[in-house]
């Protein structure tokens, strides 16, 4: 009988699938690297609940998922940590509520009986609601022409007059950071992004394929901030995902939030605890009170942000994950 030594903890195992996962990729012997042992440890380590029962790749799909990409570009959109999102989900979702879903990359990705996908961005949500219902926004995306700095503050006055929601996604299209911004009115007031812009063939597809999958799902939008969720009536298996904006960071729409925020967003998570709900939230490593307070619940870091720091010093930042449960 052949033997296997495990990668990690170096003992030496009959090379059969008793004693290892089964890996197809190995075309040396079709083993995973780590005895079943050390397989579920590591896992453990990252928080992932592996099952003994696994016994090939098909099994663990979910903790490869990237999801699709959504139509929007800006660089709050959790695309590039969605596998790691994913496979610390629970198994069994209700409800699956994203509370500032923004351009509802990890809301609509998910599998679960009924989502819900909340932005306190009116238009935002629009325009995901819009991609939901209609069969031809693609065509009537490319009816908008774009081509310099005057035909974008025509679109600008134009949208804020009759706020027609694929004029808006043109919009922020060729907007600095394709991200919606607002004035103290509410208008939207982007500024140009010099006539870069990635509404080209690759985008349109990407709508596409956004819209199909969406339209396969039992999606509700709606438009409220999140202390609205305080008086939700949530039921056995719900769940709650939040991914606000990061204090100190230098995104747009990170300015107008603060420490007060934070601190009024830990007590609605630590209400969510209270009554059963279980949730996660994605937020800077760099944030000194979302830290202390996530010291109680589970705590992770998932990777790199894409953000800069605010201070002077441009520090990198780091993004965390924190779960009750």
């Amino acid at each position: 009988m052949d033997y296997k030594t495990c990668n990690r903890c170096n003992n030496s195992f009959p090379a059969t699938s008793e004693y290892f996962y089964v890996n197809d990729k190995n075309k040396k012997d079709g083993l995973y690297p780590y005895c079943k042992s050390c397989a579920i440890k590591k896992a453990k380590v990252r928080n992932i609940e592996f099952s003994e029962d696994i016994k090939d790749k098909s099994q663990i799909k979910r903790y490869k998922n990237r999801g699709i990409k959504p139509p929007f570009s800006y660089m709050g959109n959790k695309y590039y940590m969605f596998s790691e999102i994913y496979k610390c989900l629970p198994d069994k979702i209700n409800t699956f509520v994203d509370v500032m879903c923004g351009s509802g990359m990890v809301g609509s990705n998910i599998t679960a009986n009924k989502i819900i996908l909340n932005d306190i961005d009116k238009n935002m949500i629009e325009c995901l609601r819009e991609m939901y219902l209609v069969d031809n926004f693609v065509k009537r995306t490319k009816e908008i022409r774009i081509t310099c700095l005057d035909e974008y503050k025509n679109g600008i006055i134009e949208f804020n007059k009759a706020k027609d929601i694929i004029l808006f996604y043109v919009l922020v299209q060729y907007a600095y950071n394709q991200s919606p911004q607002y004035n103290k009115s509410g208008l939207f007031n982007a500024p140009y992004m010099n006539n870069k812009c990635y509404l080209n063939n690759y985008l349109l597809k990407r709508i596409n394929d956004f819209s199909k999958m969406i339209k396969e799902k039992d999606i509700e939008f709606t438009n409220n901030d999140y202390k609205y969720f305080y008086d939700y009536h949530f039921k056995e298996n719900d769940f709650v995902f939040i991914d606000p904006p990061y204090t100190g960071t230098c995104a747009s729409y990170n300015f107008k939030w603060g420490d007060n925020d934070d601190k009024e967003l830990c007590l609605f998570l630590d209400y969510l605890d209270g009554v059963g709900v279980k949730f996660m939230m994605i937020n800077s490593g760099n944030n000194k009170i979302i830290c202390e307070w996530g010291e109680k619940y589970n705590m992770m870091v998932v990777g790199k942000s894409k953000y800069k720091t605010t201070n002077k010093n441009g520090t990198d930042s780091f993004e965390i994950m924190i779960r009750n449960y």
